[in-house]
């Protein structure tokens, strides 16, 4: 879409938003808010209990500071250096 036609389009959406039943915006709210509900219920306490079981791990710890420099081969000195 060219910049020119967004205030005409958006205008387009807006007026079928407001003309469209309070009852069809919830259904379709809900629909779209579902699978987030659903991380937040199911994977969110799980992941808390991974991380609660990893903080304080000293392996844990190596491996965030060595991942940058296995990943690529330079190590924190050399980035940067000419």
């Amino acid at each position: 879409m060219a910049s020119a036609d967004l205030e005409t389009e958006t205008s387009r959406v807006v007026q079928d938003l407001l003309s469209t039943s309070p009852a069809a915006l919830a259904g379709a709210r809900d629909l779209l808010r579902a699978e987030r509900r659903r991380a937040l219920a199911e994977v969110l306490p799980r992941a808390e209990d991974a991380y609660r079981l990893l903080a304080g791990s000293e392996d844990l710890a190596r491996a965030v500071r060595e991942f940058g420099t296995r990943r690529s081969g330079v190590s924190k000195r050399e980035i940067g250096e000419d």
